[in-house]
C-alpha cells in the first residue's frame, strides 16, 4: 500500500433511509462516489427563499430570503460627469449611488492597494492563479535570515532536503483524487484518512461504518462562496457569493456640511450615503422662482414692461370669463380683437359703424354732410357744412406697392404740422417720414397692400381737386379703419383735434358718408 502524504478532500454522494440517490452533492466542487453516509455537521444554517433573494438571518442558524431593495449592493457613481448641478427635481435614472460628499479626487500620489502584497492581510497569496504541477526551477519568495532578512529568490529545487514525490496527494492541487481509480460499490467496512480534531489533527483512518450519524436537515440551505462575498439565493435552496459593492451596507451621511451647493462637479470620496430627503443648499447664483415669469401658468405681473418688440398673439377660441374688475383681450380665427368683461359680454375691437363709437352723436345722416366736433358735448355730430370755417381737411388715400417709400400728394401742406399720416389705421410719428413740398418719403419700405391715408390741412383758397380717375374710391379702406378699436379711431381723433386747436383753427373733420374720413 502506497503511503498518501496528503488528503484534504472527500467526496461523497448521498441516499436516503430506502436507498435512493438524492440530488449530488458536491463538497469543494469535487466529484462524489456512490456511499451509503452518515455524517455529523456543526453550526448548520437552514432556511428558505426564492432566486435572486437575500439570505438574511432570523435566528442564531435559520436564514430567510428577503427581497433587495431597489438600491441594494449598488456601485457608487464613477463618472464626473454624473455629479449633477442641482435644477429641477428629478428621481435620477441611474442605478448607481452618490457618495455623500461628492467633492474629494482621488489620491493619485499613493500606489493603488490591489497592486501591492501586506504583511497583515490574508489570502492574498492564496487568490493568486495556481500553479497545479510546480517546476524544480520554479522560483519563491523568501526572507534570507543570514542577510538581515533582505528579500532574495530560491528555486524549489535548491530548497533543503528537497524530495518531490510525483505520487503524492497534495493540499492545493486540483484533479488529483478523481483521477484515481474509482470503487464503484463502497461498503461500510472501506478506508476514509482522516486528520483526528482530537489529537492535533494528526492523520489517521476511519471505516465508513464508523461514521456518526445525523437526521437530515429540513430544508436545507447549500452553495459556496468567498471571503467577503454576500450570500444571495439562486433557487429555493441554494445560494452563491456575490461581491460587495463599494455602497454596499454603508452609512447614512450625518454631517450637514458634506451635503454641497452645486459647484464644480466631483464624485466624491465619502464612504456615506445620502438620505433620499436630503436638501441641498439653495443655489445663491439663480433667481428666485418667485422672482421669474414662467412659461406656463397664470401669474400676475407688476410695474410697466416697455417690449421693443411686436407681441405675438394666437387665435384663441372665446375663453372663460375674467374676475370682476378685470377684462381679457384676445383675438379669434376671424382675425379680430375681441375684450371680453366679466359678465361674460364679448365685444369686437373697432366697431364697424361710426354710431357704434362712444364719442359720437350722429342724428338723421344725410348725403353731402360732414362730420363736426362738438367740444360742449365732447362728441362728434353730422353737419351740413352751415358751421364750416375758412380751414379743410383734405384726405388723400393710397393703396402701397411692395417696398414703396415715396408718395406724391395732389395737396401741398404748408409743412409737417398740416399732415396726418396713418398705415391701415395707425397714426405715424413725424421722425418716420420726411416732406418736401408736396413729397412725402417714408424711412422705411411699405408691404405691398398696405392702406396710407395723408389728412392735409388746406386753407380753402389752397385746395387742389384732382380729377376723378385719381380719387381713391376703394371704401374697403375705410371699412378696415372702421374695425379698428373704438378707442384708437377716438384716439386718432382726439390727437388731430387737439393739434389743430393749438394752431388756433376752426377745424372740421370732413366725412362723406360715401366711404371717406
Amino acid at each position: 500500500m502506497s503511503v498518501i502524504n496528503y488528503l484534504t478532500e472527500l467526496f461523497f454522494k448521498f441516499k436516503d433511509g430506502s436507498g435512493n440517490a438524492i440530488d449530488s452533492t458536491v463538497v469543494d466542487g469535487k466529484r462524489a462516489v456512490d456511499v451509503n453516509l452518515h455524517y455529523n455537521l456543526t453550526n448548520i444554517v437552514t432556511g428558505v427563499g426564492v432566486n435572486g433573494q437575500l439570505a438574511q438571518f432570523t435566528g442564531a442558524n435559520t436564514v430567510t430570503g428577503v427581497t433587495e431593495g431597489t438600491a441594494f449592493n449598488k456601485d457608487f457613481e464613477t463618472s464626473v460627469s454624473n455629479i449633477k448641478m442641482n435644477g429641477a427635481v428629478s428621481v435620477g435614472v441611474l442605478s448607481t449611488q452618490a457618495r455623500a460628499d461628492h467633492i474629494h479626487a482621488t489620491d493619485t500620489s499613493k500606489a493603488d492597494d490591489s497592486a501591492v502584497f501586506h504583511k497583515a492581510t490574508a489570502s492574498e497569496i492564496y487568490n493568486i492563479t495556481l500553479k497545479a504541477s510546480p517546476g524544480l526551477n520554479d522560483v519563491l519568495l523568501i526572507e534570507d535570515v543570514t542577510d538581515f532578512n533582505n528579500k532574495k529568490r530560491i528555486t524549489l529545487g535548491s530548497m533543503p532536503g528537497n524530495s518531490l514525490d510525483p505520487n503524492a496527494i497534495h493540499k492545493s492541487t486540483a484533479s488529483e483524487i478523481s483521477a484515481i481509480t474509482v470503487k464503484t460499490t463502497p461498503i461500510t467496512a472501506d478506508f476514509l484518512l482522516i486528520e483526528d480534531s482530537a489529537d492535533l489533527n494528526n492523520k489517521k483512518h476511519i471505516t465508513i461504518g464508523t461514521l456518526p450519524f445525523q437526521t437530515p436537515l429540513s430544508n436545507p440551505v447549500t452553495g459556496t462562496g468567498s471571503n467577503g462575498q454576500v450570500a444571495q439565493f439562486t433557487g429555493s435552496s441554494t445560494i452563491s457569493g456575490v461581491a460587495e459593492k463599494t455602497a454596499f451596507n454603508q452609512n447614512f451621511e450625518t454631517d450637514v456640511a458634506n451635503i454641497k451647493m452645486n459647484g464644480a462637479a466631483t464624485l466624491g470620496s465619502s464612504g456615506n450615503i445620502a438620505d433620499a430627503s436630503h436638501i441641498h443648499a439653495s443655489d445663491t447664483s439663480r433667481a428666485a422662482d418667485g422672482a421669474v415669469v414662467h412659461n406656463t401658468g397664470a401669474e400676475v405681473v407688476a410695474g410697466v414692461k416697455n417690449f421693443s418688440s411686436e407681441l405675438m398673439l394666437d387665435e384663441l377660441a372665446t375663453p372663460a370669463n375674467p374676475t370682476s374688475g378685470k377684462h381679457k383681450i384676445y383675438f379669434k380665427a376671424d382675425g379680430k380683437a375681441y375684450q371680453l368683461n366679466n359678465a361674460g359680454t364679448e365685444i369686437v375691437l373697432g366697431a364697424s359703424l361710426l354710431s357704434s363709437l362712444t364719442d359720437v352723436g350722429i342724428v338723421g345722416p344725410t348725403n353731402a354732410q360732414i362730420l363736426m366736433y362738438d367740444s360742449v358735448a365732447g362728441k362728434w355730430k353730422n353737419n351740413d357744412g352751415s358751421n364750416f370755417g375758412h380751414a379743410l381737411i383734405v384726405t388723400e388715400l393710397f393703396t402701397a406697392t411692395a417696398g414703396q417709400t415715396i408718395f406724391t400728394l395732389a395737396n401741398t401742406p404748408p409743412g409737417k404740422a398740416y399732415l396726418n399720416v396713418s398705415i391701415d389705421g395707425s397714426v405715424q410719428d413725424d421722425a418716420t417720414f420726411t416732406l418736401v413740398t408736396n413729397v412725402v418719403t417714408f424711412s422705411e419700405a411699405l408691404a405691398v397692400g398696405n392702406k396710407v391715408r395723408f389728412q392735409v390741412i388746406m386753407n380753402m383758397g389752397d385746395l387742389t381737386v384732382e380729377v376723378a380717375s385719381n380719387v381713391n374710391t376703394d371704401t374697403t379702406f375705410f371699412t378696415g379703419l372702421l374695425t379698428a378699436a373704438d378707442t384708437t379711431v377716438q384716439k386718432a381723433l382726439n390727437t388731430l383735434s387737439a393739434d389743430l386747436t393749438n394752431r388756433r383753427y376752426s377745424m372740421a373733420m370732413a366725412v362723406a358718408l360715401g366711404g371717406m374720413l
